[in-house]
C-alpha cells in the first residue's frame, strides 16, 4: 500500500528477481470547489449548499452569525432573520466562505 504524503508525483518501481515495473503516482492538492459564491434564502426557508472535496472528506459548516442563517452538518441553510452572514466550509485543509442573504 501507498500513503500519499503530500502533493505531486512519485515514481514507484517493484522488482522481482529479472522483472521489474513502475508506475507514476501524482497526488493533487485538495480542493474545495463551490457552486455559488454568493446564495439568497427567504426567511423560513431552507437551502443546500452544493459543495465538492477533492479528494473526498469529512466536510463541515459554520455560520458567521446564526440569528441570520443556520446551517446544518450536511450544509442545509435555513434563513432565520432578514440579513446577511457567512457560511465558512472546511475540509482536507481547505477553507472557502459563502455569503448568505437573508431576504
Amino acid at each position: 500500500m501507498v500513503t500519499a504524503k503530500k502533493p505531486g508525483k512519485a515514481v514507484i518501481t517493484a522488482a522481482v528477481g529479472n522483472y521489474k515495473a513502475s508506475c507514476t503516482v501524482t497526488v493533487k492538492k485538495p480542493a474545495l470547489k463551490l457552486k455559488k459564491k454568493s446564495v439568497t434564502v427567504k426567511k423560513g426557508r431552507k437551502l443546500k449548499l452544493k459543495v465538492t472535496a477533492v479528494p473526498k472528506g469529512k466536510v463541515t459548516y459554520k455560520s458567521s452569525s446564526k440569528k441570520i442563517a443556520s446551517v446544518t452538518k450536511k450544509g442545509v441553510v435555513k434563513g432565520i432573520k432578514k440579513g446577511r452572514c457567512k457560511i465558512t466550509i472546511k475540509c482536507n485543509g481547505v477553507k472557502k466562505v459563502i455569503k448568505v442573504k437573508v431576504k
